[in-house]
């Protein structure tokens, strides 16, 4: 197998890191960060469940995939946990 065919990587929100961290990186994530937080507004369907981590891993992980080929992501190194599957 090639290296790395197969595998997916994803960014979520870190365990240890304060609320008040994760929303300041949710807003920056959601606004000019470019990440399309629209799945997790009321009534779409990422909204539930309504907790900040929850949120800030779906706005994470969009902007992650979408900018990780230009290593730009690393504004959210600390708090973001990346994972491979």
């Amino acid at each position: 197998m090639t290296a790395g065919v197969g595998f997916r990587e994803w960014c979520i929100a870190d365990e240890q890191t304060p609320e008040e961290e994760l929303l300041k990186a949710l807003d920056w994530a959601c606004g000019k960060g470019g990440a399309d937080c629209s799945k997790i507004q009321k009534n779409q369907p990422c909204y539930y469940p309504t907790t900040i981590k929850d949120h800030a891993s779906y706005a994470f992980n969009n902007y992650y995939q979408k900018f990780k080929k230009q290593r730009s992501y690393l504004l959210l190194q600390f708090c973001c946990r990346h994972h491979r599957s």
